[in-house]
């Protein structure tokens, strides 16, 4: 008699009953807020995806002038799943765009991988099991946009901005951050000016 052979979706629903949250160890310096990194995500899963003959590559695709981190389980059987990609943002006019791209590729890497895997972060208390939480909202597109201008006036790096803002594009900082970026895209702003008008008083001094 010929022994069945398991496909990957039969592997990955054993899989995935074993997968627990991912959780959240690192913490965002800028607004101490804890979240899982991706070192968390892949112990969450990899480990118990391997001993269902399952692995994970996560390679960097372009599409048209998007690139994209698209996340691949593929099974011994040869059989594969995979997601559409979520797309590196935010890197384009960096002053270090090197640094942003990779910067945005871990962030894609752990999104992607926790959409794909189903893996959803534990809070550091536990808690987040048992109690309800307000869904997270983000800015409105008005508010997007207001930034973008002020970002543009103050010259600032956006790369590093939604870096230090904990996100990968504008579009993306949350509602309760809006005022905390305003501020310092205005102080940004405050500096700019400031310096612009020493350079002229510079110059004429040294005529």
């Amino acid at each position: 008699m010929t022994a069945k052979t398991t496909g990957i979706n039969e592997a990955f629903c054993k899989a995935q009953a074993q997968i627990g949250g991912a959780r959240k160890t690192s913490t965002n310096p800028h607004f101490k807020a804890k979240y899982a990194d991706l070192k968390e995500c892949f112990n969450a899963c990899g480990d118990i995806l391997n001993e269902h003959g399952i692995h994970i590559s996560q390679p960097t695709m372009q599409e048209g002038t998007l690139f994209v981190i698209r996340t691949i389980l593929t099974h011994t059987s040869g059989e594969t799943m995979q997601d559409f990609g979520v797309p590196i943002v935010g890197w384009e006019n960096s002053k270090n765009p090197a640094q942003a791209f990779g910067s945005g590729q871990t962030y894609a890497r752990r999104y992607g991988l926790c959409g794909m895997v189903g893996i959803a972060p534990e809070d550091d208390d536990g808690q987040s099991l048992t109690q309800d939480k307000p869904a997270s909202k983000v800015i409105t597109a008005n508010q997007a946009s207001t930034l973008l201008a002020l970002a543009d006036k103050a010259e600032a790096d956006k790369g590093k901005f939604c870096a230090y803002m904990g996100v990968s594009a504008f579009n993306e900082i949350g509602a309760s951050q809006y005022d905390t970026a305003i501020s310092a895209l205005e102080k940004k702003l405050e500096k700019k000016l400031a310096d612009d008008e020493v350079l002229p008083e510079t110059n004429q001094e040294q005529a």
